[in-house]
């Protein structure tokens, strides 16, 4: 557990310079362009899905159907196992 939290820690370290600086927006998940980096980012883990949660919008790392408002591609990928979730609003 000590170890996955330093983990985390090092990675959320200027998290926005670090994986996001350069990322990409994908608003139209059904075009045939948008889903064929949908399905490369998810394999990369450099895939995050901003969710609504009750009002509240979340950025959140993985692929989420339910609540989506939109994919978000990373510069970086998420290390594998960890479940990150940004409060963004």
């Amino acid at each position: 557990m000590a170890k996955q939290a330093h983990e985390i820690k090092r990675w959320t370290e200027n998290l926005w310079d670090k994986h996001f600086e350069e990322a990409e927006r994908l608003d139209d998940w059904d075009s045939p362009e948008d889903k064929a980096k949908l399905e490369a980012a998810k394999a990369a883990d450099t895939l995050w899905t901003a969710v609504d949660c009750d009002g509240e919008l979340y950025l959140t790392n993985g692929y989420h159907y339910v609540n989506r408002m939109y994919y978000v591609i990373s510069v970086r990928p998420c290390p594998a196992g960890l479940d990150i979730n940004i409060h963004l609003c």
